[in-house]
Parts: structure tokens; C-alpha cells; sequence
């Protein structure tokens, strides 16, 4: 019933209604039907995106003010603890652990650091041999000798594959 008037199936009024359900109808289908197909798209682009800017490799995190020498050959970084070497303090992933010149006269501070690293990974990984891998950041206005001091000093600490960061030839 519309109204007063009764709707009988084959009256003029019937048929008004019907087709305006029917419009309505595939109006919402359609609606639907796009609102899938944008969100299908939008999902595609995203993972297109994502798989092209990870990488297999880990990326390495330069310390804040470290400018980093230049070398014409170099490898892939494998994922290790960050010491670096920069503006006369010395850091350990990231956290200070102080003065250069004090930690190579005094180096206690740094080697109980690195034996916490190192027992942290042996705990998260008893099964495996402690790899003894450590990335070394230098400032390439530091001099060779106190960066060999530094190395003979987390060489003791057990880490004997001490990869040094570099920046390619060609890179800023």
C-alpha cells in the first residue's frame, strides 16, 4: 500500500515503484562493485611499493655528525652492533659510552659493554657459536692509530671480524 492507493501487480503505480528499486538496485551494485576494484588497486600498489623499497640486505645507520671515508671496493653489510668513532666520543649502537682518548687509557667501560652484547646474543641464540662480528664507524678525520687501538680493544672483547663502513666511491 502507497499511501491510500493499493498497489496491485500489473497497476502503473506497481510499476513506477518496481523500477525505481530496480535503479536503486544496480545503482548500489555498481557503487560496490567500483569501491572493490579501487581498494584492490590501492592494495596492489602498496605491496608493489613495499617490496621495492625493503631490501634482503640490513641497512646500517649512520651516527649523527659521522662523515664516513670513501673506498673504491666494499661489501654487503651484515647485521651486527654499530661502534662508532666520532667528534672524540665513542658509541655503542647508538648509546655513549664516552671519550675516546679515556676509553683507550681506560677501556673497562667499553669491553663491559661489548661482553653484555655478546651474552644478550648467546642468550637469544644457545644453539649457535657467537659470530664475533662488530661494524666500526669512523670519522675519516680520526687517525689510523687510534682506530687500531680501538680495534685491538674489541678484538680482546672477542669480536674478531670487525667489518669497517665505508661509502662508496661514487655516493655523498
Amino acid at each position: 500500500m502507497l499511501g491510500a492507493i493499493r498497489l496491485r501487480p500489473g497497476s502503473f503505480h506497481h510499476h513506477l515503484v518496481a523500477r525505481k528499486h530496480k535503479r536503486v538496485q544496480s545503482k548500489r551494485t555498481l557503487l560496490i562493485a567500483l569501491s572493490l576494484t579501487a581498494m584492490v588497486d590501492m592494495f596492489a600498489v602498496l605491496v608493489i611499493f613495499l617490496l621495492q623499497s625493503f631490501s634482503a640486505s640490513p641497512e646500517l645507520i649512520v651516527t649523527k655528525g659521522i662523515e664516513l671515508p670513501k673506498a673504491i671496493s666494499g661489501g654487503e653489510i651484515r647485521e651486527a652492533p654499530v661502534l662508532a668513532l666520532v667528534n672524540g666520543e665513542l658509541f655503542l649502537d647508538q648509546e655513549l659510552i664516552g671519550a675516546v682518548g679515556a676509553t683507550l687509557r681506560a677501556p673497562k667501560e667499553l669491553m663491559a659493554r661489548l661482553k653484555a652484547v655478546r651474552e644478550g646474543w648467546q642468550k637469544d641464540y644457545p644453539e649457535k657459536e657467537f659470530p664475533g662480528e662488530i661494524n666500526l664507524q669512523a670519522d675519516q678525520s680520526i687517525p689510523s692509530t687510534v682506530i687500531g687501538q680501538v680495534m685491538g680493544i674489541v678484538s680482546q672483547a672477542h669480536y674478531y671480524s670487525i667489518q669497517l663502513a665505508v661509502l662508496a666511491k661514487g655516493s655523498k
